[in-house]
């Protein structure tokens, strides 16, 4: 939770704390949560992302009577298998300038340059 009320604070101050649509999360995000008890790890493809709670912020829950019996944690979603993530695509050619493009619905498309229906190869 307090992972996200820095999130929080960093909009409500102006202060750019992430950048890739949010998902990469940068120094300023380190130094603002280290600044509020949190333990902060660093992830290559989300940057300083990881956030545990320190000791004094597990004793400041504490002695404010938060009850800490649910015990602190991250879920990460597993790797989906390739075959189960596949999603088949259609090939679609111009009969005339032979433009291909690939979909993963079957539509009904008219190339853009000749103005025909283009054909599904499958």
């Amino acid at each position: 939770m307090l992972h996200e009320m820095v999130h929080l604070y960093c909009h409500e101050n102006d202060l750019t704390e992430t950048c890739q649509n949010g998902r990469y999360h940068n120094k300023l995000f380190k130094q603002e949560a280290e600044a509020r008890g949190l333990i902060i790890d660093y992830d290559r493809t989300n940057g300083y992302s990881t956030t545990t709670p320190s000791e004094s912020f597990i004793e400041a829950l504490r002695e404010n009577g938060y009850a800490l019996e649910v015990p602190f944690a991250r879920h990460t979603l597993g790797k989906k298998s390739k075959k189960a993530s596949r999603i088949k695509a259609h090939a679609y050619t111009c009969p005339c300038c032979g433009q291909t493009v690939r979909m993963t619905g079957e539509l009904s498309l008219i190339c853009g340059i000749c103005e025909v229906a283009m054909e599904c190869a499958d």
